[in-house]
């Protein structure tokens, strides 16, 4: 099967989508080395897999960070591309497709936030995800979503679609993985001055709700006089002055810790921290409620959420918009439960039914099917 993926969002750091592309990608090459792997990309980038024999580099500019070269790339340059190498199909793991192509074409849908966290999107953007989207998921031989949360979301926003979704929940890296406290000690001396702390994982946006996040903390350390810190570990993204708004009023600041240049060691921070703070707005599916479980990290995230389908009955849920909801879940956790072993296990436990490679499995198994029924 000679199989083209958009891979526009592999970059130098990889974030959401671009660490889904790299992972899937890495695990369908290595699983299937009879298959090509023709990997679109906007910009000169170079991953490790790319050096398989089997996988082949396309750089086709210019860099689509707009939405006039969106359309541009993916209606122009990639149906162009894909007859050329004579593609039998055209994976798209970012929520785009090309509308002009004959390939037949898998989208994955991450989430369906432009819809329901609109002030999150910039308006330029919005405009063209509410245009494009609903063609994109109609003109798509199949759709993946990440979770049954997604899938049951697009059901809902597009009727009559049900029979071409498809759910493939993400999986968690080798990576992530329980530490020794020896180790953790040093994680923390490097970060924390030898603190404990909680953690935040992701890029800060609106969505991710990390101002409400700061104030709960606040909360927490006025109440309990506390020496824990916060580490938020992210690039500062897009509209983030409620956040940045929050740090400067803040009272605690010396123990609010900034992270940015994160790369490798992501799984350490979160192995050595004492709970995952994930109070988003809205999500598709919360890969980073998943790493900690794969540490044994406790998880304090967002009710009514698909980190409930991903975690269970083992996170502290609160209300991401409730201060003294968020602030209870923390004292909760230092309080260091007898059973914080256990739950430790259990988290592990629940984590282990997600991995890259059964994704990459079953992703395969639906790119064959459609490849095979487009003949």
């Amino acid at each position: 099967m000679k199989v083209a993926v958009n891979g526009r969002f592999l970059l130098p750091r990889l974030e959401g989508i671009g660490h889904y592309t790299f992972q899937l990608l890495d695990h369908l090459s290595l699983l299937h080395p009879d298959d090509e792997y023709h990997v679109i990309v906007d910009r000169d980038i170079h991953m490790p897999f790319m050096d398989r024999p089997n996988v082949h580099r396309h750089v086709l500019a210019p860099p689509t960070r707009h939405p006039l070269l969106w359309y541009y790339w993916f209606e122009w340059r990639i149906p162009s591309l894909l007859k050329k190498i004579g593609a039998d199909i055209f994976f798209s793991p970012d929520g785009f497709l090309s509308l002009r192509t004959e390939c037949p074409t898998v989208l994955t849908i991450h989430d369906l936030a432009y819809i329901h966290y609109s002030e999150g999107t910039q308006r330029s953007h919005l405009t063209y995800l509410r245009k494009y989207i609903p063609q994109f998921i109609e003109r798509a031989e199949e759709v993946i979503a990440v979770s049954d949360f997604t899938a049951d979301d697009i059901k809902t926003q597009f009727s009559g679609l049900s029979s071409k979704i498809r759910t493939i929940p993400n999986g968690v890296s080798h990576d992530f993985h329980p530490l020794d406290t020896k180790d953790q000690i040093a994680c923390r001396k490097c970060y924390t001055d030898g603190k404990p702390y909680f953690i935040y994982v992701g890029s800060i946006h609106p969505r991710k709700n990390v101002a409400f996040l700061i104030r709960a903390f606040d909360q927490y350390i006025d109440q309990t006089g506390d020496g824990v810190c916060l580490v938020l570990a992210g690039r500062i993204a897009w509209k983030a002055n409620q956040t940045v708004d929050a740090l400067h009023k803040s009272n605690n600041k010396d123990q609010i810790i900034q992270l940015t240049d994160i790369d490798g060691k992501i799984p350490t921070l979160i192995a050595s921290a004492e709970a995952m703070c994930y109070v988003s707005l809205f999500e598709g599916f919360g890969l980073p409620v998943l790493e900690a479980m794969a540490c044994g990290t406790a998880v304090i995230t967002s009710v009514n959420s698909p980190m409930q389908e991903v975690c269970g009955e083992l996170a502290h849920y609160v209300v991401p918009t409730d201060i003294d909801s968020i602030c209870a879940a923390m004292i909760n956790i230092r309080s260091k439960s007898p059973d914080i072993k256990k739950s430790e296990e259990k988290l592990r436990s629940r984590a282990s039914r997600y991995s890259w490679e059964k994704a990459a499995i079953l992703l395969h198994e639906r790119l064959s099917h459609v490849a095979l029924k487009s003949r």
